[in-house]
């Protein structure tokens, strides 16, 4: 069983080999399928339809004509490269929750006079030539009715191409450079297609129909950006690509890539014959406007002339600037710009009509209600405009008010850097308590194994001390036995040399084994030297046993025992000296830790 994804909702399809057709088990569609033959073949249309979902058309065509390069009678790659030139996107339908084809790249040809459709009907068998015609009728429709909307659009003279926001929605910088360059434009008298704008009366509305004839009527395209990313963006590279297609089929028509913040050799490789503008660089805005007029030349529109002052005109302009003021008070912007215009068109130095359109682009109908302003107004071209033109009193309010906001927002600046060296002073201040509560539990532990240590070796020492002075008190008692014994043996010796009687013999001899006993034993109990001391006693009758007990009497480990005391008190010395040091650096960490937790 093959894997194939769903064209429609991108979910898993399971197919046998051989089918041309399935139905998707997550949205229902039924769908025509590619001959899937190697895997090779299945990974290409992996990305291919990836691509295609994801509306990057240009890079799913480029794969598809790699398919048909494997695979010359696919149907499926053809009729693939069909949803592509198209701008084929399926949406679900709120109400029937079915998947409906939208079109967003109209064209003028009809999806019935394509090659690629021909070429899919061509290939297909009976199933899968029926979905297409069905499909491809309904595109046809949708086609129709977005070339109809087209047609009632009036000309634009320039399309500006932007990124308006980032992956995180807020406006980017691109965005701010292309209002600037729409305002500079309009002032000049040129229809701009500005998306923010043009398209913001159009909410609720498919916006292919309204792309597309300002894409097929603009004499320029100015495609701005900052980041080699937003240059190819999906919908802002669907825009100047096709432009550019327009321009190779022989439109006269002029495409002007501008960038700023990036190196040109980042632009997209199609730019690469034509003449980039750093946006960054001082005149670029009046360098542009200069030569879009030149590339537009004769049919730039020509500015107004100015009105006779005369009573009519004079109300014509006052009823335009009510108009206006409606407009402002019913927050309908658009059309208070267009009138803000059109009284400018009537009388070009109205003080008025550049107040009023100034509070437009600003979407406030009073003065005060920009307080609270984000940023400078002078950074604005149409304050600067407002400022040139105003009465007097009207100028002076504008620069008054600038003035406020600038301060407000130093004032703010100040605070916000103030807070933040507060903030990382607190940092600072944490890290270094947060660094030496673990230098000073690090020495507590050191202190604790040290405590430990002394504690066992202290311990050691005493066992020590106390099994040798049993071990001691042991031997004496042996030696002090041993003298008695070779006592009673002298005196059995003397006993016989004087003629002494049976008893005087039995003394001797009884003496004499149990001095040898004696001194066996205690031999052995100190040195394992018993035997020689058995040999010794009777060749020496009891002489070197006395000896031996009294060295033992006298020298029974007296020096170790001072030893070990001597050592036994200097631990025990060290052992309260470590649990002073331990109580000192777990006050310390006690301290810290307070402090912390003030900071908490």
């Amino acid at each position: 069983m093959a894997v194939f994804r769903c064209k429609m909702c991108g979910g898993t399809l399971e197919i046998t080999s051989g089918s041309t057709t399935a139905t998707c088990e997550y949205c229902g569609s039924v769908q025509t399928l590619p001959r899937l033959d190697d895997d090779k073949i299945a990974r290409l249309y992996d990305h291919a339809d990836h691509y295609r979902r994801n509306d990057d058309f240009d890079k799913a065509m480029e794969v598809y004509e790699k398919i048909l390069l494997e695979t010359p009678e696919d149907a499926e790659a053809y009729w693939s490269l069909v949803l592509c030139r198209y701008g084929i996107e399926y949406v679900e339908d709120p109400t029937t929750k079915q998947r409906i084809p939208t079109v967003n790249r109209v064209q003028y040809t009809s999806v019935f006079d394509d090659d690629n459709y021909r070429s899919a009907l061509k290939f297909a068998d009976a199933s899968q030539r029926a979905i297409y015609e069905k499909e491809a009728e309904t595109i046809n429709t949708i086609q129709k009715g977005i070339l109809e909307i087209s047609q009632k659009e009036e000309p634009f003279y320039v399309f500006i191409c932007y990124k308006e926001s980032d992956e995180r929605g807020q406006r980017t910088r691109d965005s701010v450079y292309a209002n600037d360059l729409y305002h500079e434009l309009t002032q000049e008298g040129f229809k701009v297609f500005y998306a923010r704008i043009t398209l913001e009366s159009k909410l609720g509305e498919a916006y292919e129909p309204y792309i597309f004839a300002a894409l097929n009527s603009a004499k320029v395209m100015v495609v701005l950006g900052t980041k080699p990313e937003f240059f190819n963006a999906v919908w802002v590279k669907n825009e100047w690509s096709r432009y550019l297609a327009l321009i190779k089929n022989g439109a006269k028509k002029k495409l002007i890539p501008a960038y700023s913040g990036m190196d040109p050799y980042d632009l997209p490789s199609e730019f690469a014959h034509l003449q980039a503008l750093d946006m960054t660089k001082l005149g670029f805005m009046p360098d542009l406007v200069r030569g879009i007029k030149k590339i537009i030349g004769v049919e730039a529109p020509v500015a107004a002339a100015p009105a006779a002052h005369n009573d009519h005109g004079h109300q014509e302009v006052e009823l335009l600037l009510k108009r206006v003021h409606i407009f402002m008070e019913s927050e309908d912007w658009l059309n208070a710009d267009i009138y803000c215009e059109k009284v400018l068109d009537a009388d070009p130095e109205n003080p008025d009509a550049y107040f009023y359109k100034f509070l437009t682009q600003m979407k406030v109908d009073t003065l005060d209600k920009l307080e609270d302003h984000h940023a400078p107004l002078d950074q604005y071209s149409a304050y600067r405009n407002a400022v040139r033109y105003a009465d007097e009193a009207k100028s002076q309010e504008l620069i008054d008010m600038n003035n406020r906001i600038r301060e407000r927002l130093d004032r703010i600046e100040a605070q916000r850097r103030h807070e933040q060296e507060m903030r990382d002073q607190r940092n600072r201040e944490i890290n270094a308590l947060e660094e030496a509560r673990n230098n000073a539990t690090t020495l507590v532990q050191s202190y604790i194994t040290t405590r430990d240590q002394i504690q066992e070796d202290l311990g050691s020492e005493q066992y020590a001390y106390a099994n040798n002075k049993k071990y001691t008190r042991g031997v004496r008692i042996r030696a002090v036995l041993v003298l008695i014994c070779a006592a009673l043996t002298w005196i059995g010796v003397a006993m016989t040399e004087n003629g002494g009687s049976d008893g005087a013999a039995a003394l001797l001899s009884l003496s004499l084994i149990a001095t040898v006993i004696l001194s066996y034993n205690l031999h052995s109990y100190k040195a394992g030297s018993g035997c020689l001391s058995i040999v010794l006693s009777f060749f020496t009758v009891g002489i070197y046993p006395a000896i031996y007990a009294l060295i033992s009497l006298f020298g029974s480990g007296k020096r170790h025992q001072r030893m070990r005391l001597m050592r036994i008190q200097s631990l025990g010395q060290q052992l309260q000296e470590v649990n002073a040091s331990i109580a000192t650096a777990t006050q310390s960490l006690s301290e810290i830790n307070q402090k912390l937790e003030q900071y908490q």
